[in-house]
């Protein structure tokens, strides 16, 4: 009697479970969704471009320097002459005395400064100086005690004014044989008044 009980049980038990196993699955799966990021009305920033680094050579070609005694090409607009004015204004100061312009012109071509280096003109000879090449070892002095500067072009004519003034044209006797012939006085129109210093006069009479 208990063995039956026991098949009974068994029985029902393994029912069960063939029941439990072959019935349909209710459960439900949800897939998850990809998260959706959210929407940005403004523009992305671009990225920044990469900063270009040009590949240079580190040598560099020097210029060719200038032939000597040229301190500016022909083109070079910016080449200022020292001596720009230097002969207008040896004109106005001897205008009475002509034949000190002429002196002017032998000594120094009308000029108060070395067009290269932009110093007072000297002669490399000696110590002349200036649009009247005054000898500054003997002028140099006595012209500053006066109060004026031979290195100027003012204080060259004003002293060379008064040389001529105590001394005539003795101070430039060197070059008496540019500005001294009588025929080129007379044709420059430098000897044609009384004016003129005595020993030009003379030499035109």
């Amino acid at each position: 009697m208990i063995l039956n009980i026991k098949r009974v049980v068994a029985f029902c038990v393994g029912l069960s479970i063939s029941i439990i196993l072959f019935m349909p699955s209710t459960t439900e799966y949800i897939k998850e969704s990809t998260p959706t990021l959210p929407v940005d009305d403004e523009p992305a920033l671009l990225p920044a471009p990469e900063t270009q680094i040009l590949a240079t050579s580190s040598s560099t070609t020097e210029p060719e320097p200038l032939p000597a005694g040229v301190i500016c090409l022909e083109d070079c607009p910016l080449f200022l002459d020292p001596n720009d004015g230097v002969e207008d204004n040896i004109k106005e100061f001897f205008k009475d005395t002509p034949v000190m312009i002429a002196v002017a012109e032998c000594e120094s071509t009308f000029r108060q400064w070395d067009t290269v280096t932009g110093e007072p003109l000297k002669n490399p000879g000696s110590s002349a100086t200036g649009a009247m090449q005054l000898m500054a070892s003997y002028h140099r002095e006595p012209a500053s005690y006066l109060g004026w500067d031979i290195d100027t072009l003012e204080g060259n004519l004003a002293y060379a004014w008064e040389m001529f003034k105590t001394s005539g044209l003795v101070p430039w006797e060197a070059s008496r044989h540019c500005w001294g012939s009588a025929d080129m006085a007379i044709n420059k129109g430098i000897s044609d008044n009384d004016r003129v210093s005595p020993p030009l006069l003379s030499l035109s009479k």
